[in-house]
């Protein structure tokens, strides 16, 4: 390079500035001075001083040029200027945020906590300056941390809050499985009693079950839960009543036992009074002292899974001790069992301890090789929890992926703003600001940015939280648990850190370490942001796609399980049928034939009622219940090896199988001539006909059924009872008024012409008329019952799809946004090929191939990651497999479109640059 080539001067935009505000015969001495500058450099004994890290100041009058010099491009930059004639002080504070000349301290900072002050208030003022950036960058995090919040308060409510039990870790729950029942169903007395006097890994095992009760006082009536418990439930769970004490093994011995509330109706009926201890409460028309209340939130743990918790605990009486053998088959099925394993023991080795206690009575014949009969043993919050987990673990993961593609778009926000940035940076830098100090004052921006998103995320969260437990609050278990509290915030303030390192970090390091002169050179053209920033925005983008890909892809595979399980054939089809739960009390109606003449007396008063078309009554409805089996076979039927012999059983009466749209395949349903006095008859099922006549006429045949003789008179469609992804099972229905023990507790069935909701109250009077102390319960519509049926794929379904959608969003404007902002880097050179000859088309396909090898990177990343991921998912699906080809097919193909859309925008803006325009571009 000839040292005869002249200097290169440039002014920053701060330097002009000041410039602008000195007087005409200053601001010619001024000029002189540069042409000096551009001819013969820095004077001597300043040369090599200049290029360090301080500027110096070139005396002009009564003005000081601030100088730095790069010898090699022998460029001279003149920083800023400074004298009595400018306000320097403004101009330094704008640069610097401050006006010490050393400017600035180190990371520790010279002045105790002062230093986090100003750069709070310098980052404030920055982000104030750049309203479009902050607001941008603001709401996109905030979408992306609320969301997160929110479904973390699920996630910590029902997943990680401590359950209401003593040291819970060491509870477990005890079940059965059976041919019939094979994930788990009830546990029989004997069993119970079984276990308990020959395992070795359990330290305690009580005994409950579930069932209805009426509070059947006149002014009140209210129908609740209610649980029969063995007195040592509440110790095995590590509870404690709140007022009185629990039961003695001699009271649930007792012919009148005492009671225990819970919580809720302690409040709801008697105002918390401490009082109620001792005295009688009136329950199905019966009088029970009550001993003792129970803790606020307390349930057993089946109750997770039901809607509405136990409020009323009976004692119930187990001879523990004494040794009575096991019945053939273990008995009935109708109890649960939680037990508390014994110290160091763990829940796999009681199982392997409980199944070692089974193997006599495998051999004796007890339980029959074909009835597959094994227990089962879960750790009590595993068992509640269930199949939500999985649920909940994928919209933990599905927002997960939210946040990082909100985080891309900020960090790609600040790669953009930072050509912008460099050049204050230089400034700085010029001015004494070491690189650490730089980039801490950059981080202090991001963290403030990333506090202000994160509390505008927990306002969303706020509202996010009631959104999710209003779509349906039975569709996770412990929703009660779900709330938006100081564990939830401090996660919060958590991902708040993390997102602020995640986006600001690097941008802020490209800034910091960004050399002097070139930044000011670059500066001085509009920054250009470099290869490197470019290829860093791509890579963002092309991640943000790819995860943007497995949302869509999850998403995708859940709206067709959602579809798959709409579209079951349940086996019903009733419109307009209301449903409701009543009970008749064993102290007014003492037997069968009383409970049969009460239920005869109140469909006909019901059927009166203006714009019903006709009631009835079933034990169970389906979907909406677990239906246990009984044993059933035809007379002299001998049943094959491992065949089992068991079907649901229901009691019903005329009209329910028309009401709830239930095929009639052959012969007649129930009618009312179908009573004690007659003749026995069932109706069976189409799978129960297969089963045993295959394509012959079951029609008269004659069967044995709860140990009677029956005559099968008719045979009805499959219905799906027990949730709606299991198949239908065989069945089999039985007149209600052939029933030898009273079944008191029905389901109503209302036909309707009309709105099915506004016969509620109607049907209310009529049961109050025959009965003031008699509560209505479960009043819900068959829609209702249906829609209930799949909560928790919809709720799965509805929150990855709005997961996706953001992330979908948040993808393609970050993709619009890296390409335009490279459009505008690349105006001049887009200018210059258009004056060049280059075609309108020839330049929107250059910037849409740039954009669509960074979109389509990202989906074929997706894609492969996602085909991998979705078997994770195997569980939540129905009717569709994890790797469903057209899901596969149509989401990358879909993302392909949008992509090429949010590409094709400021391709055709480039179009249109005037090439006279872009020449003069800067």
């Amino acid at each position: 390079m000839s040292a005869s080539r002249p200097w290169s001067i440039e002014l920053t935009r701060t330097a002009i500035a000041a410039l602008g505000e000195v007087e005409q015969p200053l601001r010619s001495q001024v000029a002189a001075r540069l042409d000096d500058l551009a001819s013969t450099g820095l004077p001597p004994g300043m040369k090599g001083h200049a290029s360090g890290r301080g500027p110096i100041a070139l005396p002009v009058g009564e003005l000081r040029l601030l100088c730095m010099e790069d010898p090699e491009e022998r460029r001279i930059y003149i920083v800023a200027l400074s004298g009595s004639r400018i306000s320097a002080g403004a101009t330094l504070r704008k640069l610097a945020g401050h006006t010490m000349p050393r400017w600035i301290t180190d990371w520790t900072g010279g002045d105790g906590m002062g230093w986090v002050l100003r750069d709070i208030r310098f980052a404030l003022r920055s982000l104030r300056r750049s309203p479009g950036f902050t607001t941008t960058a603001l709401l996109t995090l905030a979408l992306g941390i609320g969301a997160t919040a929110a479904i973390f308060s699920v996630a910590n409510g029902v997943l990680l809050s401590p359950l209401p039990y003593g040291d819970a870790d060491r509870v477990v729950t005890i079940w059965s499985s059976w041919n019939n029942f094979p994930d788990k169903t009830w546990v029989s007395e004997a069993e119970y009693r079984h276990y308990y006097q020959n395992n070795r890994s359990l330290e305690d095992l009580a005994l409950y079950n579930r069932f209805s009760v009426n509070f059947t006082s006149v002014e009140s009536p209210e129908r609740v839960g209610a649980s029969q418990i063995t007195p040592n439930t509440l110790e095995v769970l590590g509870v404690q009543p709140v007022v009185g004490r629990s039961f003695t093994w001699a009271e649930a011995s007792d012919s009148v036992s005492p009671i225990l509330l819970g919580y809720a109706p302690w409040q709801r009926r008697f105002g918390g009074d401490p009082t109620v201890v001792g005295r009688n409460v009136e329950i199905n028309g019966s009088m029970y002292p009550v001993v003792g209340v129970l803790p606020e939130g307390f349930a057993l743990p089946v109750d997770y899974g039901l809607s509405g918790a136990a409020e009323v605990f009976f004692p119930r009486f187990v001879d523990r001790e004494s040794v009575i053998p096991v019945p053939n088959g273990g008995g009935s099925h109708g109890d649960y069992v939680v037990a508390r394993l014994r110290g160091g023991e763990t829940a796999e080795t009681a199982l392997a301890d409980l199944e070692n206690t089974l193997e006599p009575l495998r051999a004796d014949g007890t339980y029959a090789p074909e009835r597959n009969f094994h227990p089962r043993l879960y750790p009590v919050k595993a068992d509640i929890v269930g199949s939500a987990r999985a649920t909940i673990m994928v919209l933990l993961a599905a927002v997960g992926f939210v946040l990082l593609i909100a985080c891309g778009n900020v960090a790609n926000l600040l790669l953009s703003r930072s050509a912008v940035r460099k050049r204050e940076v230089a400034v700085r830098t010029a001015m004494g600001a070491s690189r650490s100090r730089i980039l801490r004052q950059l981080m202090t921006e991001s963290l403030v940015l990333a506090a202000g998103a994160g509390v505008l995320g927990l306002v969303f969260a706020y509202v996010g939280v009631d959104a999710l437990l209003a779509i349906d609050p039975d569709a996770v278990p412990r929703s009660t648990s779900i709330s938006l509290n100081g564990t939830v915030v401090l996660f919060t303030l958590a991902a708040t850190v993390g997102t602020a390192l995640l986006f600001g970090l690097v941008p802020a390091a490209r800034v910091a370490h960004s050399g002097v002169g070139a930044s000011l050179h670059d500066g001085s053209r509009a920054g250009q942001g470099g290869a490197g920033g470019q290829r860093l925005q791509g890579l963002l983008v092309a991640s943000q796609m790819a995860m943007a890909v497995i949302l869509l892809t999850g998403s995708g595979l859940m709206m067709k399980t959602f579809v798959s399980l709409l579209q079951v054939d349940t086996g019903i089809s009733a419109e307009n049928v209301l449903t409701m739960r009543v009970t008749a009390a064993a102290g007014r109606y003492p037997d069968a034939a009383s409970v049969v003449g009460f239920y005869d007396q109140l469909l006909d008063q019901i059927e009166g009622i203006p714009g019903v078309q006709r009631a009835s009554a079933a034990r169970l409805l389906p979907l909406a219940s677990t239906m246990g089996d009984a044993g059933f076979r035809p007379v002299d039927y001998q049943p094959g090896p491992n065949e089992s012999t068991q079907a649901d059983w229901q009691w019903a009466m005329p009209g329910y199988v028309e009401i709830m749209g239930i095929p009639l395949l052959e012969g007649r349903t129930l009618e009312d001539a179908d009573r004690a006095d007659g003749e026995s008859v069932v109706l069976i099922n189409q799978t129960l006909a297969r089963k045993y006549w295959g394509d012959d006429s079951p029609i008269g045949a004659q069967v044995q059924a709860f140990g009677l003789t029956s005559t099968v008179v008719g045979v009805v469609g499959n219905i799906r009872h027990n949730g709606i992804r299991n198949e239908a099972k065989t069945r089999f229905y039985r007149p209600l008024s052939q029933a030898t023990v009273a079944t008191r507790s029905m389901t109503l069935v209302v036909a309707s012409a009309i709105d099915p909701r506004s016969l509620v109250e109607p049907i209310r009077a009529r049961v109050r008329a025959m009965d003031p102390s008699m509560p209505v319960s479960d009043v819900q519509t068959v829609d209702e019952v249906m829609s209930a049926s799949v909560a928790q794929p919809r709720f799965g379904m509805m929150l990855l799809a709005a997961f996706a959608s953001l992330a979908l969003t948040l993808a393609l404007v970050g993709i619009y946004g890296v390409i335009a902002y490279a459009v505008s880097q690349r105006t001049r050179e887009i200018g210059i090929r258009m004056a060049l000859g280059a075609e309108t088309g020839q330049v929107i396909g250059m910037v849409v191939r740039q954009g669509m090898v960074m979109a389509m990177g990202g989906v074929a990343l997706g894609t492969v990651i996602a085909w991998f991921m979705t078997g994770w998912m195997s569980g939540l699906l129905y009717g569709v497999t994890p790797q469903d080809p057209a899901t596969f097919f149509s989401v990358p193909a879909v993302f392909a479109t949008v992509a090429l859309l949010a590409c094709w925008i400021p391709a055709t803006r480039a179009s249109r640059v005037r090439p006279a325009s872009a020449l003069r571009y800067e």
